[in-house]
Order: structure tokens, then sequence, then C-alpha cells
């Protein structure tokens, strides 16, 4: 049975005629009987009435009209669905945040630019820390990762950079170093500190405690967190002094103040992460998007030695 039968039955069936049929589909009537005949032969039945004066469906031609149609709708169906997955118009596309870059302008622009462009997409937001992320980029289980990207790892995925954020001091409001426009590391001496944790965030616990050493201070720490929203929520009640990414500035809740830390020269970039080898074109889609959305290339982020 051949799709192109299926089609001339529908187009005979809704007109019962086989002329103004061929007019229609342009087939010349005795190669469409011809068609319609062989149809009738697999199928083991008669699918059309021969009348005196036309065509008219059969019980068994009624049946199968429905169920023709059905196929032929399914048909077009995956052959739309296929063409926007191909364009890049529809698709899966899984993406990645760090919970705190979630209210970066960035991303929210650029989500919003790409469900315009691709609403077909089926678009999964996933919060993971950035270390989480590149397990399950590599993995393949996401196709692209708004995060925080260690070093060691830019030649393994292709990237673009979205900002490059320094350290910042976040302070209790009431605390004196609050009302300063910003500090130094010695102003840290003796004050109990909130740090992430150097499981969580290797090269930024040791690049504080280098700075730290440097600066020929030491740390009083207070308490280690493996998350921003944590970090803040101590600093808020007044339990120390959090070194963190400015990035965490648009998350900053009542009493808690940031504040740049002169001394510490450590700069963190962040940027879009994904597999070199994903050929998804919704996620060519999405990184357009994202170029459009992003300012001008921050400078390279400064990075630390082993």
């Amino acid at each position: 049975m051949e799709l192109r039968q299926l089609r001339y039955f529908v187009a005979i069936a809704e007109v019962e005629n086989f002329r103004r049929a061929g007019d229609m589909l342009k087939i010349a009537q005795p190669a469409l009987s011809t068609q319609i005949a062989l149809l009738e032969k697999e199928i083991g039945t008669k699918l059309f009435e021969r009348l005196p004066r036309g065509i008219r469906l059969s019980e068994a031609g009624r049946s199968f009209l429905t169920d023709a149609k059905v196929i032929l709708a399914k048909l077009d169906d995956a052959r739309d669905r296929a063409r926007s997955i191909g364009t890049g118009e529809a698709g899966p596309l899984r993406v990645a945040f760090s919970e705190v870059s979630a209210s970066d302008d960035i991303i929210v622009e650029s989500m919003r630019m790409f469900r315009a462009r691709a609403p077909q997409v089926n678009l999964a937001m996933l919060p993971m820390p950035s270390r989480s992320q590149e397990t399950a980029l590599r993995d393949r289980q996401v196709d692209a990762c708004f995060l925080y990207l260690r070093p060691e790892i830019y030649e393994e995925f292709s990237s673009l950079r979205l900002r490059a954020y320094k350290i910042f001091a976040a302070i209790p409001a009431t605390h004196p170093l609050a009302k300063l426009a910003e500090i130094e590391i010695k102003d840290c001496a003796g004050e109990p500190v909130i740090l992430m944790s150097s499981a969580a965030t290797p090269r930024l616990y040791k690049g504080l405690m280098a700075a730290f050493a440097k600066a020929d201070v030491i740390p009083r720490i207070a308490q280690e967190v493996i998350g921003a929203p944590q970090m803040l929520t101590l600093v808020s009640m007044g339990l120390g002094i959090g070194l963190i990414s400015r990035a965490a500035q648009s998350r900053t809740p009542d009493g808690v103040v940031m504040r740049p830390v002169r001394d510490i020269d450590l700069c963190f970039s962040f940027d879009l992460a994904w597999h070199r080898e994903n050929k998804s074109l919704a996620l060519a889609t999405l990184i357009d998007v994202v170029r459009e959305v992003t300012p001008l290339p921050p400078p390279p982020a400064f990075r630390m030695a082993d």
C-alpha cells in the first residue's frame, strides 16, 4: 500500500467522482482508476460501489476513509514536527543555570527572546550548582549551561563569555564596615568570616586563602556554606562577613550590603557553555540569542594558578 494511493482514495471519496478527483490531483482518470483498483485488490474488498451515474463509498470504504484520514493527518504532523526540529523551531532544549545567577538580566532577557523566537521548542530550565552543571554537560544530560566555568575545562566545552565578576564582601547593614565605600582584607581581621566551602568552590576558596595570606591575615572562619543564598541568609542574621562573587548582589536580602574588596584580585567568568559536539539547531538558536543580548565582551577572567 502506497501513501499516494491513500491520498487518491481520500480525494475520490470526498467528491465521489473519479474525473473531478483527477482534475484536483492533476492525474489522468485512467491512472487514478488503476491505483484505486490496486488498492482494493491489496485490501481484498471494494471501497466504492460503481453506480450507473457515478460512484459512492461502500460500507468498507466508509470505514477505510476514517482510518485513512487519521493516518494521513499523523503523517502530516510527523512531517511538520520533523521539519520544525530540523530547523531548530521545535524539539527539546535543556538549559541549566546556577541559583545565584537566576535573576541575571542576560539570562532573563535571553530566555524571553528565545521563547518568542522558538515557541515550539520544549524548553526545560534546570537549576543546579556549577560543578553539577559541568558533569551534566559532560554526560550530555543538558544542552547548555549558564555557569561559572572553571579554567581547566575551557578546552573541553565551547563557551561564550557573558560577564566577569569580582569578589565582594556581604556585610550586615548595621556593621561599622557597611559605612565604607569599599574595604580591604585587613578589615576582616578578627571578624567572623563566612566562605563558600572548598568542596563547592575549590578555586574560589584557594584564591581567598591566598589573598588572606598575602595580607598577613589569619581568617576567623565562622562557617562554610555550599551556596550563595545560605551565605547571604547567615550574613543577614549578623553571623559574619561573607566573601562572594558580585553576581550575588542582585539577590542581596534586606539588612545586607555589598562592598568591593580592594585587594582581592580575583575575577570569575560567567559563561554560556555547551558541549562542542552538540549540533542541536535549537541550541544554535539559543547561542545566537545570547550573543545578541550580551553586551561587549568583558576582559578575560583572572585564572588562578593550580
